[in-house]
């Protein structure tokens, strides 16, 4: 979108192809209580406030519900039920331009802006999972009732992860008793302060070294924003060492293999799973 309407005010001829029936849908496809990790205010698009208060942190819904209204008040070239399947660059014509598959048939363009976020992962052993333990990655979980009562491993300690199992430890209707696999991620103090957002957005990005050493940190997981390790205490979620692998069908971590579990949550974009059966045993570390 932010690119978008940057094309919007040149003379350049462009579309935005979206597989989706309606602008923002693949916000609305996330859990349910998902919300943003930074602030209104910087989280905008460019010429269009997010409404509501500018500290606030939107829902997943209300993001999505912006970013229509983006695509509407700038009357963007958004081609909505556009899937694409492939792309590469055509050898026909050079290599000098690209060649797309959307929606079966083939298209060409001069430049193309890849914005389809990152790809839910899962580690090669979530395929020797005891098949009656229920996966679910977080691309998939939307709301505590889909999980099988009983015990929950969290699989990924970053913010999707531990956001999944606080989502998971207060259900109101109880019934799960949830552990968060992984590593401490560490957490990025929640200051509200311009000065502060301002470092996040302009001085830790890719274009800086000291964003490019953040950016090493996040790919070990994501430090955790809006959620305390207090939050996760108090909720009863309990901390656990990394999964390693699958051991008689079931989850080796570092130090102990999970038996009592019942759904395996994945979160984030790597494994983040919601498991359920009975049993731990001893790792080999």
């Amino acid at each position: 979108m932010r690119v978008s309407r940057r094309r919007w005010r040149s003379d350049l001829r462009f579309a935005i192809l979206d597989a989706g029936h309606r602008v923002g849908d693949a916000w609305r496809a996330r859990w349910d209580s998902l919300r943003l990790f930074t602030p209104a205010r910087f989280s905008a698009l460019p010429g269009l406030p997010i409404p509501g208060p500018p500290d606030a942190f939107p829902t997943k819904d209300q993001v999505a519900d912006y970013l229509q209204a983006y695509a509407e008040h700038f009357d963007l070239p958004v081609m909505l039920g556009h899937r694409v399947t492939s792309l590469d660059r055509d050898p026909g014509r050079g290599g000098g331009q690209f060649r797309l598959t959307v929606n079966g048939r083939r298209i060409h363009a001069d430049h193309v802006v890849v914005a389809t976020g990152g790809t839910p992962r899962r580690p090669v052993f979530a395929s020797d999972v005891a098949p009656e333990i229920v996966q679910l990655h977080a691309s998939e979980y939307h709301r505590p009732d889909e999980v099988p009562p009983g015990p929950v491993l969290v699989v990924g300690a970053g913010n999707s992860g531990a956001e999944i199992a606080l989502d998971l430890a207060l259900d109101p209707a109880g019934g799960h008793s949830v552990r968060l696999a992984g590593r401490d991620t560490g957490r990025i103090p929640l200051i509200t302060g311009r000065w502060y957002w301002w470092l996040i957005h302009h001085r830790l990005n890719v274009d800086t070294r000291p964003g490019r050493a953040f950016a090493r940190v996040k790919d070990r997981g994501t430090p955790l924003v809006r959620i305390r390790p207090r939050h996760l205490t108090r909720a009863g979620v309990n901390r656990t060492p990394k999964v390693t692998g699958v051991r008689n069908g079931l989850p080796l971590l570092l130090a102990l293999v999970v038996s009592t579990v019942l759904a395996i949550a994945v979160g984030a974009l790597t494994f983040a799973a919601v498991a359920r059966r009975s049993g731990l045993a001893q790792g080999d570390e």
